[in-house]
């Protein structure tokens, strides 16, 4: 049996806070902030695509599911910032 080892969105999730904090601090909106994620997301999908007759569909379905629920986390992490209200 393997061991599950603790994916990054698990392990550095005050990472992915900061960061949008420093998008913040740079002028980007939440849209481009979104933006920025999508051009993360979309090489994997282009990348299945790509090779879907070479792919094991049996592991695809799951992995894709995880990379999913990954990239959300991230995404709500990353919109912290932008949510947060400001003191006067």
């Amino acid at each position: 049996m393997s061991v599950r080892q603790p994916s990054i969105w698990e392990t550095r999730p005050k990472y992915f806070s900061e960061y949008g904090v420093q998008r913040k601090k740079k002028g980007y909106t939440l849209r481009m902030l979104i933006e920025e994620v999508h051009f993360l997301e979309q090489p994997v999908y282009d990348l299945v695509q790509k090779n879907w007759g070479t792919l094991d569909i049996t592991t695809l379905g799951s992995e894709l599911n995880g990379f999913q629920k990954g990239l959300h986390a991230i995404r709500l992490q990353l919109m912290e910032p932008f949510a947060a209200k400001k003191c006067v």
